[in-house]
């Protein structure tokens, strides 16, 4: 019996552990448990949580643990400033409009993408990131994004934001962008998507293209082909692989252009023309971003679409 109970207490925690070297980005703290521990409760037990944490609960939506004054603070400021992480403003932000931030690429994990949402904050915009339905299944993860405004990437979260007057940061590209990471120098892989742009238009969001170059140079992926997890997650289990072969990301210098706002005026039911002509004109605003990029640093980096 006494041994049942401190393998129940192990597999608990091996499920922690698991989590954790995903972030990680390495395959030997995975295995490390699993060597240690009594392998059957440990599976067992991992596999009982990751269903729980299939579970949507409804404060996934409302915020309810938000807590802004988080995104501005003297230590967040002294992390930012180890990193060279540029955030360029090709025009001047209203803090009182809706907006509706389109960043390109992810990326493998969207580190960066977070410290924009920080930059924002030190203007005076708290836009609530739109995530992936996957960060809601992962210990931990899901109660770090809440308190950081996070909301399940769905139509009701949209509409909810924009009932409150609230921006929106959104990465566009999601898990389909994740596996272009650290493959190339000369060019950006961006899936085209059109389903912000519809949200845009019925919620009267306007649209600001934000072009990062070299987000996909901080970690490059590993990707486990397991048919089991991407059954239970909806994924294939990808690893980002760092600096030193952990979460750190690595040396690189990263610039968010941020581009000018598209305006678009509400349109409750838009027509595929509509969407279509909404669509073309804020990725040729994101291409400018890049041109502008490329100009002030005397590069030429290329913009490559895949359609989804």
């Amino acid at each position: 019996m006494k041994h049942l109970q401190i393998s129940n207490i192990l597999g608990s925690c091996c499920i922690y552990i698991i989590i954790l070297a995903y972030y990680l980005g390495s395959s030997v703290f995975i295995l490390l448990p699993f060597a240690l521990f009594d392998v059957r409760y440990a599976f067992l037990t991992t596999i009982a949580i990751l269903l729980f944490y299939r579970i949507r609960f409804p404060f996934e939506y409302n915020g309810a643990f938000e807590i802004q004054f988080l995104r501005r603070n003297r230590f967040v400021d002294f992390i930012q400033k180890q990193q060279s992480w540029y955030n360029i403003h090709t025009s001047k932000l209203d803090i009182n409009k809706k907006y509706m931030f389109i960043g390109c690429p992810h990326g493998m994990l969207p580190i960066s993408w977070f410290f924009f949402v920080l930059h924002l904050a030190s203007v005076g915009i708290y836009p609530r990131p739109l995530l992936g339905d996957i960060i809601f299944r992962l210990p931990y993860v899901r109660e770090f994004s809440f308190i950081f405004g996070g909301a399940n990437a769905s139509w009701k979260s949209v509409k909810i934001a924009a009932d409150n007057e609230r921006s929106l940061i959104i990465l566009a590209g999601s898990a389909e962008e994740m596996k272009y990471s650290g493959k190339f120098k000369d060019k950006v892989i961006v899936v085209k998507r059109t389903g912000f742009i519809k949200a845009a238009l019925q919620y009267g969001y306007s649209l600001v293209p934000v072009m990062g170059v070299g987000v996909d140079d901080l970690y490059h992926p590993y990707v486990l082909q397991w048919e089991w997890f991407k059954r239970m997650l909806g994924y294939y289990l990808f690893i980002a692989i760092g600096k030193f072969d952990i979460i750190y990301p690595r040396s690189t210098e990263v610039y968010n252009i941020i581009g000018k706002p598209i305006d678009v005026v509400v349109n409750t039911k838009p027509s595929k023309r509509e969407i279509q002509d909404l669509s073309d004109l804020f990725y040729q605003k994101l291409e400018n971003c890049l041109e502008y990029y490329n100009q002030t640093n005397n590069k030429n980096i290329k913009l490559e679409y895949i359609m989804y």
